[in-house]
Formats: C-alpha cells, structure tokens, sequence
C-alpha cells in the first residue's frame, strides 16, 4: 500500500502525559518554580505551572491532564532532559496550544539550550 512503517523504539520522555501527577482541589494543581517532585520526570523552570485535570476548558489529548503553563500566579516553564547517544536519531513530539481562557493574542516560544526551536 506504499504506507511506511517506522520503528520508534522505547519512549525515553518520562512521564510526558503527566498522567504521574497528583489530583488537585478544583481540578488543579499549582507546581512552584524549581520543583522536581510533584510531576515526576519535569522540573518547573520559571514561574509556576499548574497540573489542569478538570476539563470544563478544554480535554487532554491524551488521559486526563495537562500543563497550563499560565500558572496560578506567574508564567512558567518546564523541562526535562532526556537521556541520548551520540549518532542516533530521535523523533520528538508534542502538542501545545494557547489557553482558551487566557490567551489574549499571547503566544509559545519552546526552547531548547535555551535557544528558541521551530515548530512545525
């Protein structure tokens, strides 16, 4: 059928649905910046970020929650670095998108080595 079939190998991104997260009163979960511990494999670079599994705005692509990175009180960011060898090749994907409720005309700059990426 000309379709092709790409090995992808093990998922080296821990816990990149964030489903390893805690409940939080109202759906929500606020992270403080430098916090390694409440979303296990991510650290909370700037700001603060909450953990969001009350859907009223919006579903999680997939399970039950998502990062708003418009965190209770501040902007935030996360990270997380992933375990690579030289030589090989690796696909990354993810999906973000502007807060329904906050967005205003903001937008996303994801960085890497803090140098901005492309998205595409």
């Amino acid at each position: 059928d000309g379709d092709a079939v790409f090995d992808l190998g093990d998922n080296i991104v821990q816990n990149g649905g964030f489903e390893n997260s805690p409940d939080g009163a109202g759906g929500v979960t606020n992270v403080p910046n430098g916090n390694t511990t409440i979303v296990p494999g991510w650290e909370v670079t700037t700001g603060n970020v909450d953990v969001v599994t009350d859907s009223s705005a919006f579903q999680a692509l997939e399970g039950e929650r998502h990062i708003d990175l418009n965190g209770t009180s501040a902007l935030g960011g996360i990270t997380q670095t992933l375990n690579t060898q030289i030589g090989e090749t690796y696909f990354v994907s993810f999906l973000i998108t502007a807060d329904p409720i906050v967005a205003n005309g903001r937008s996303v700059s994801p960085q890497r080595n803090p140098q901005p990426i492309s998205l595409s």
